[in-house]
């Protein structure tokens, strides 16, 4: 996806967190990410809980620390 490859390659990435059905957006010609609300910087590790229960990456749910390989995976 284009838009997260967007988001994690900035100079400070960006992760999105809650990547769903319900936030991509589909138009005649092309995909729009959308709900950016859970959104945060990658500055550091994370620990938090957060997204929608059905679509969470799993290191989330056991409470593991997040980086940029689990944000793509979520």
């Amino acid at each position: 996806m284009d838009a997260v490859a967007h988001l994690h390659g900035q100079e400070v990435p960006i992760f999105h967190r809650d990547i769903k059905p319900e936030n991509i957006l589909i138009g005649e010609s092309q995909a729009k990410l959308a709900d950016f609300g859970s959104s945060n910087l990658m500055d550091g590790d994370r620990v938090t809980y957060c997204g929608t229960p059905d679509y969470i990456a799993p290191e989330m749910l056991l409470g593991e620390v997040q980086d940029e390989k689990e944000a793509l995976y979520s």
